[in-house]
């Protein structure tokens, strides 16, 4: 992973860069390299733009080949990566979600306000307004994914599970029912005594319960929360018994389960609604947008030297 990272931030864009930059500095007679001349420097910085985006899905592309490999393989191998597609299926007691009250195996959930602030600008006071969340929390409930050839446990852990980031533009839930569940639940819910926590820029308290991989629950609210009104917004993200999805990650042959890696920002575990054919859409649109910067890069390059020439 950290290799990944190293060619997609910093090898592609370094070698892209000095590749056009070495070709749009090139200049008769010979021809010959005059670094600095014209607009060499910027055409170069754009053509680069495009080839690196490129590279970089090129490369994702690559990675979710390999996942949709090992995905057909038929057993696993302790310690290394892997990856299952096929259907959740629950191994402890079902979760109430907090908004809708649907029974699921995972939830995710969001309280958030549309806050406005005024500051001063200049010599003028000036007015601005964002998204603030005062509460928000997600929980898991022992499960398995059931594969047509392999099933395997999801060890799952609090600060490593990709979750959806959430926000203004996700779905939301509506209606009096809806805010007064998610009360009922944050009233019950132990967010800790003391800030531990940040959330929105504001200090915030943060209590993990039941820490086990694959069965925990993490709720955080604003030390200086708004109670829950008509301005509030919810939203709520869920995996249900039985969805289809892909997991990849870690294999401990010890629990039978697929999880983080030592290091969970570098190996997180990764759930994908929809399973492998969601990979498959995914590298097909990657496929795209390599065609449309390489595209994008040549011409670039054609208008450059076009302008040399005229």
């Amino acid at each position: 992973m950290v290799q990944s990272l190293i060619l997609q931030f910093l090898v592609f864009p370094v070698v892209s860069f000095v590749f056009y930059y070495t070709l749009f500095s090139l200049r008769p007679p010979f021809p010959t390299l005059q670094f600095g001349a014209g607009g060499a420097l910027w055409a170069a910085l754009v053509a680069a733009f495009f080839t690196w985006l490129a590279l970089n899905k090129w490369h994702g592309i690559r990675h979710i080949a390999k996942d949709l490999a090992l995905e057909k393989e038929t057993g696993f191998r302790d310690g290394k990566r892997a990856v299952v597609s096929g259907y959740i299926r629950k191994t402890g007691p079902l979760l109430s979600a907090p908004c809708s009250g649907e029974p699921c195996v995972a939830y995710r959930y969001e309280a958030s306000h549309h806050h406005t602030y005024v500051h001063r600008h200049g010599g003028t006071m000036k007015s601005q307004s964002r998204w603030l969340a005062d509460y928000k929390g997600y929980a898991m409930s022992p499960a398995e994914v059931k594969g047509s050839m392999k099933s395997a446990a999801i060890l799952a852990e609090p600060d490593c599970i990709q979750y959806p980031a959430g926000g203004p533009e996700d779905p939301e839930l509506t209606g009096d029912d809806v805010r007064e569940r998610l009360q009922a639940y944050l009233e019950n819910a132990d967010h800790g005594e003391e800030a531990n926590d940040r959330l929105e820029g504001r200090a915030a308290l943060t209590k993990v319960t039941n820490p086990e991989p694959g069965n925990f629950r993490v709720d955080t609210r604003a030390e200086e929360a708004d109670e829950l009104s008509g301005i509030h917004t919810f939203q709520e993200w869920l995996l249900k018994d039985g969805d289809l999805v892909l997991i990849a990650g870690i294999y401990y042959a010890e629990r039978n389960g697929i999880g983080p890696g030592p290091n969970s920002t570098t190996q997180p575990l990764q759930i994908t609604p929809g399973g492998k054919a969601m990979l498959e859409a995914q590298a097909a649109g990657y496929g795209s947008t390599i065609r449309n910067g390489l595209v994008l890069s040549i011409l670039t390059g054609f208008v450059y030297f076009s302008i040399l020439v005229f």
